[in-house]
């Protein structure tokens, strides 16, 4: 039996009973917070990779139903991890959300327009971040 069907994941996104996402960041401090905000708070499994490369082979070890990103990352950027990410079978529907600092307005809808599903500005508002996540895991967007 292989470990999709032991874990209850059928190979898709949004496939399991509880939520999974994943959190691409290299900040430990930042991991740390969204981990405990998500897993504490809602339950919800994360996975954390520290580079876009583990972030990669994360997601497609553990398809999540979601990723989080950071966009500055070390050795390759957010950008060209989502285009890897859309490249590869296994994870190309999985929805990516950009958490980022320091990005402008015409900027943030430039990477809208590249395929991120939503971009959310560091530092954020626990309750309002909380309140997308819940709202993605009723309705997976």
């Amino acid at each position: 039996m292989s470990n999709e069907a032991e874990d209850g994941n059928s190979g898709k996104p949004g496939s399991r009973a509880e939520p999974s996402i994943l959190y691409i960041e290299d900040n430990p401090d930042n991991q740390a917070l969204v981990k405990r905000i998500l897993n504490d708070l809602r339950g919800i499994t994360i996975h954390l990779a520290g580079h876009a490369r583990e972030g990669i082979e994360l997601a497609r070890q553990h398809r999540p139903d979601l990723i989080l990103m950071d966009l500055n990352l070390p050795e390759i950027d957010g950008t060209e991890a989502f285009e890897m990410l859309q490249g590869i079978e296994e994870t190309a529907g999985i929805p990516v959300w950009v958490l980022s600092a320091n990005v402008i307005p015409s900027e943030k809808a430039a990477i809208l327009d590249l395929g991120f599903q939503r971009f959310i500005d560091k530092p954020f508002k626990i309750n309002e971040f909380l309140d997308l996540i819940d709202a993605f895991v009723e309705t997976g967007s």
